[in-house]
This record gives C-alpha cells, structure tokens and sequence, in this order.
C-alpha cells in the first residue's frame, strides 16, 4: 500500500474518501471510514505523476521514503531486461516447417531470440530490488516457523499440487543452511543462482532433486514456493502454536498470511527479471495464486490476473503437452498434477465469474498424472516400477486396501472439469433443438465417467461415520458437489428450452442442498471446518436452495403439482435448515453478514408463504421475494434488490466463492 502526499505536501485522501469528498484518516493498509463501510479493498492510494513517495513495506511493516521508479524514470535505476529464452514452440510455430532434423527450435528455447545471455550477478538488477531480496532473507531467519506450517500443512491436506518431498525436503535444507552462518547464501549468490537456467539432469536422483534448487544452489523460486503455502496454513489457522513466536499477538498473526504472499510476490517480480520459465517458476506462481485467492478472494482483479499469469507461464513452459525426452518420472508426473490442478482451477474460476477459461482442453494433450503417492514419486526405481504396474490401464491404483492419495483428487477434479468446459462453451449460445442435444449428451457422459471412478472415491453421506480423516470427508464433499454442479447448470440451460427439464434441475438442487448440511451438520472435528462450510453454502447452497424456493413457491401461488422427484415436506425441512445455518453464520462472518441475513430474510418470506398461504403474498406477483421470482439465483435477485450504496459496494467486493480450490 502506497501513502502519497498532494503537491501542498499534505497526505492525500484514498479514492473512495476522495470520491465522496469527505475526511480520509490515511490509515493503512485501509483508513477507518472504508473499514467501517467494509470496502477495504477499493480503499487505496493512487501514486501522484511526480513525486517522493513513502512506501509501506508488507514484510516488516515499515514505510520507507523511495523515489518512485514510475513517477520520475531519470532517477529510476535502469533494468537491463534480457532477452529470454523463447519457450515451447508448437506444431504451427514458425520454425516448424523446418522440419524435425532442424536444431533452430532447440536453440530457440534454450537462448534468446537475440543471442544475449541471461545476467549472471548481482550487478544486472536495480538497487531497489537488492534491498527487496535483503528484507526477503531477512524474514527468513524464521524459517523454523514457516517449516511447521509448511510440515502441518502437508500433514493435512488432501488437496496439495507439489509433492510433499520436493517441498519438505528443500525446507529442511534451507533451515539446517540458516542455522550455521557459514552456510548462508548472501543476496548475491541467491540471485546468481536465479539467473542460472534451471535444467533438470535426466540422470538425476529424483530423491535428491530438491537439492538442485537448494543448498549452495538456492533460488528465489524454492523461497517463494515455501513462503506461499506457510501463508496458506496460517490462513487456515494450522500451526497456532508455531506461529505465536512469530507474531505475538493475534491481530499479527493475521497479518502473516500477507506478509508471506509480499515475500512470493517479491520472489517472483525479481525471477521475471533474471530467468525464463522453469519448473519452479510454475510452483511458485501456482501456490501464490492459491494464497492470493485466500487473501484477496477468487472474485478480485489481483487474483484473475495471477490465474493469467500462471496459464501463460504453462503454455510457455508447454506443460500442456504430453512429457516427452528423458526427464525423470517425478519431474513429469509434477508436471502433469501442476497442469492438472491449473485447469480445474481454471474453470472454476471462469465459472464462478462468468468468463471465458483461459486454458482450453482442446489444445492440450497433457496425460494424467498417475494414481501414485508423493513419496513414491521419490522413491526407488524398483519401488517406483512395483507402484506403476499396480495401476490399471487408466491410471487408478488397484490394490486391495483402498488409498486416499493426492494425485487421486487432482485425477478425479481434472475429469470433472472437461465437462465444465465443454459446458461453458455452450453457456452463452441460444439452446436449440442441437445444443440441448449437446447439453444431454455432456450429462450422460459425465455420469458414465463418474461410475467408472474408484468406489471409495465417490462421495457418500456415511463417510462422516466412517471414521475417515476429516480432509478427506471434504474433499469427497467438494468433489461431489462440482459434479453435481455440472448437471445444475446443464439442466439450467436445458430449462430455456425444454420445460420439463424443471423437474430435473429441482431433483439435483435437492441433492446439492442436502449435500451441503450434511457438512454443515459435523461440529465436533479436530479441524475447524467452518471456513469450509462457509464456502460450502456461497458456492453451491445458495444456487441449489434458490431452485427449491423458487419450486415451492410456483407450487404454492399455482396449485398445480411439480414435476421434480421427491418429498415436499423435505425440501421444506432442508430449506428451513438451511435458513438457519444462514442466520447463525450471520453473527460470526463480520465480511457476508449483509448477504447472510439478506438471503435468510427473503428465504424465510418463501416459507411464510408456502406454509401459511392466507398471507396473500401469492396473489400479488409485485409482492413476491426477489429469490422466488423465476428471473434467477438468489444472487441476482440480492443484486437487484441493493439500492444502498454500501451493500452495492460490499456485494462488488464480497467474494462469494471464498476458498473453494483451498481446501485443506
């Protein structure tokens, strides 16, 4: 957050203080007033044309008067920005009618398109990035803290991309180097090593993989990685006790998850500068998007542009091609849960904002990573080679005692996700007589595809009897609700054109709703799940609960029967349930208060009316809730409704998907 100052030398306001032409406090990193109107994140401080700045540093909390290089570019340090290599080239590239004898597109990829060389000291980058990379290390002398969070977060979580050695053990590297001096890296060396093309032997143990990043060879890249996920966990709220050494009071420790995605950004702008694409790079840029989603929301315009930072990375890198050369297997299986993981990422995005996905499958051949653990990945070759021939000729382990493991997830997300893209192609088009043949032909295949799935990894409301670990009761939740969710929004588009469809919509609404109190219903966990559950209720309990309102109340008004499959009196209970998850969340979710009470207010008008209808609410169409009229889902309906200011701007800031590719 920048604090600038008017050309009188006074501190000048924040936009939406300016805007309103009223006091502005200058508190960072938000003045009082937009805490108080809950916008902080329009709250900011636009830099002025010329002039000497403060700049606020996320790392240590401190300001520091700099020159901006923006607003003055003679007193800013020049970058000598060299001439990367050019990346992947494909089949239509220009230098592919040379032929495959052609070294041209080799070269190409390993050198720059004008010869340069990548800088290799210190010396190549400006001074202000030297003090940035300074403050990085710096913040790393709390390794040990960042090692627990890391190690817990790993400890639970079912849903992580990287495998577990390739992260864990560089962090135990990099503590056991900051604990002896004469270890330690400076800032040059770090960043000598940056600039060095990371290539990965063929021939290289993939059990010391991680020490070509590491040790006398550390990179930013590794640095941000581990910083990325240790604020993700303590965005979780894992590792309280660890993390209490690091920030001692709470409102610090809430802090930490930014500090920790300033130290990832940081690590990236700089290797943007000093080294093409690599591995890592993609790494980094994945866990940071995952971070930045956590603190700044799936809905903000930092978080969609890191999205494309990271697809874009992925094209140049070509990980969406099938691996080929002799890359060792842990390499390429990274490689394909990396872009695996992306791509469902990808779509849920584009779903939740309505826009187009920016990695297509149909210009994409990458394989599917295998069902393997992480540590087998790192494992000996003749372990490794047992491991692969237990698997089936799709990629499934097969063995008796049946195995929760990460590539399952990332495996089972990516299959659903190719029929949310081809559903999104279609999301826009007008439904004729041949897309809602489309759209059925979408829906048969996504149900074959999930029977043909592992049983244990479909998703049953007994797996919360089962004594199973609390994150893969959720995950088996979340991966649920998105297939469900593909047949929410088929049957949606289907409704434009075929009535009947109705009945169908209702019938996977129902499924969805209940699905969703099933998780709201577990209490006692040794996990707080309550974030989750939250996330739960915005994504997918508000589209499915809108349905059965809206179902319950034609009922009502019309007298006529429905065509939806199952209980009236069930959908009356599930909703009233649901109402009331809605209003105690209220009292404890300062930033989804307003929509949380909204929502429960115009649910619970529904259910006066189906259950006592003498209030006459039915005869008058003009007096109906916004949630109940057939225009759309309860979030239009609230958009529709907000007239006040503030909500407008908490609803444009509000963002209701939360942290559902964050799963722990």
């Amino acid at each position: 957050m920048i604090n600038t100052r008017r050309r009188n030398g006074k501190p000048a306001a924040c936009e939406p203080c300016r805007k309103d032409k009223v006091r502005c406090d200058h508190q960072l990193p938000a003045c009082s007033r937009c805490h108080k109107r809950q916008i902080t994140a329009r709250c900011v401080y636009l830099v002025a044309p010329v002039s000497q700045v403060e700049e606020f540093n996320p790392i240590n909390n401190e300001f520091n008067s700099v020159t901006s290089p923006v607003s003055d570019s003679s007193r800013a340090p020049t970058v000598h920005e060299p001439s990367l290599r050019t990346g992947y080239l494909g089949p239509t590239s220009f230098v592919a009618a040379l032929g495959s004898n052609s070294r041209l597109p080799e070269l190409m990829m390993e050198e720059g398109t004008e010869g340069e060389g990548i800088p290799g000291t210190a010396v190549d980058l400006p001074k202000y990035w030297h003090e940035r990379i300074e403050e990085v290390l710096h913040f790393l002398n709390e390794l040990p803290v960042i090692e627990g969070l890391v190690q817990d977060y790993y400890h639970l979580s079912q849903s992580a991309t990287i495998p577990a050695p390739l992260v864990l053990n560089a962090l135990s590297m990099m503590v056991a180097d900051q604990r002896q001096p004469e270890r330690r890296l400076s800032s040059a060396s770090i960043i000598k090593n940056t600039a060095e093309q990371f290539v990965v032997q063929h021939t290289e143990d993939a059990a010391d993989l991680h020490q070509s990043y590491t040790g006398t060879r550390l990179r930013l890249e590794i640095i941000g990685v581990v910083c990325a996920i240790a604020g993700r966990a303590s965005a979780f709220g894992l590792g309280r006790d660890i993390s209490r050494d690091l920030a001692t009071d709470w409102e610090s420790r809430s802090r930490l998850p930014k500090k920790l995605l300033a130290i990832s950004d940081i690590t990236l702008q700089v290797c943007r500068l000093l080294t093409p694409v690599n591995d890592l790079t993609i790494w980094a840029l994945h866990e940071n998007l995952l971070l930045s989603s956590l603190i700044h929301g799936d809905s903000s315009s930092a978080t969609w542009h890191r999205l494309g930072d990271l697809s874009t990375s992925i094209f140049e890198l070509g990980l969406h091609r099938s691996a080929t050369g002799d890359l060792p297997l842990c390499v390429k299986e990274t490689r394909r849960r990396v872009f695996a993981a992306a791509y469902q990422l990808d779509k849920s995005i584009a779903t939740f904002l309505g826009r187009p996905p920016r990695i297509s499958w149909r210009h994409s051949d990458c394989n599917l990573p295998l069902d393997l653990s992480d540590d087998i990945l790192t494992a000996g070759t003749g372990d490794l080679q047992r491991a692969i021939s237990d698997l089936d000729d799709k990629g499934w382990d097969t063995r008796p005692q049946k195995r929760y493991q990460r590539s399952s997830w990332i495996r089972l997300r990516f299959l659903i996700s190719t029929f949310r893209e081809e559903i999104l192609e279609l999301a826009l088009q007008e439904v004729t007589p041949e897309t809602a043949e489309q759209l059925r032909d979408i829906s048969d295949r996504c149900h074959r595809a999930w029977e043909t799935i592992p049983s244990h990894m479909r998703y049953s409301p007994n797996c919360w009897k089962k004594r199973l670990p609390i994150s893969v009761c959720l995950m088996l939740s979340l991966v649920y609700l998105s297939y469900l969710y593909n047949d929410l929004l088929i049957f949606r588009l289907l409704e434009r054109y075929d009535s009947t469809a109705r009945g169908s919509l209702v019938h996977v609404s129902a499924t969805i709703l209940s699905t969703v109190l099933a998780l709201g219903a577990q209490k006692a966990q040794p996990v707080d799940i309550q974030r989750d559950f939250l996330a739960t209720v915005l994504l997918y309990g508000f589209p499915s609960a809108s349905e059965l309102a809206r179902a319950l109340h034609e009922q009502a008004r019309t007298g006529q029967p429905t065509l939806y499959r199952g209980s009236r009196s069930t959908f009356i209970r599930d909703l009233s349930v649901f109402v009331s998850h809605l209003e105690t969340m209220a009292l404890f979710s300062t930033e989804h208060s307003t929509i949380l009470v909204r929502a429960s207010q115009h649910y619970l008008k529904i259910l006066d009316e189906v259950l006592d209808p003498s209030s006459g609410l039915a005869a008058d169409p003009g007096t109906l809730p916004e949630a109940a009229l057939p225009a759309g889902d309860l979030a239009d309906a609230l958009l529709n409704a907000a007239n006040e200011p503030d909500l407008m701007a908490m609803l444009n800031t509000a963002d209701l998907s939360l942290t559902f590719d964050n799963w722990i």
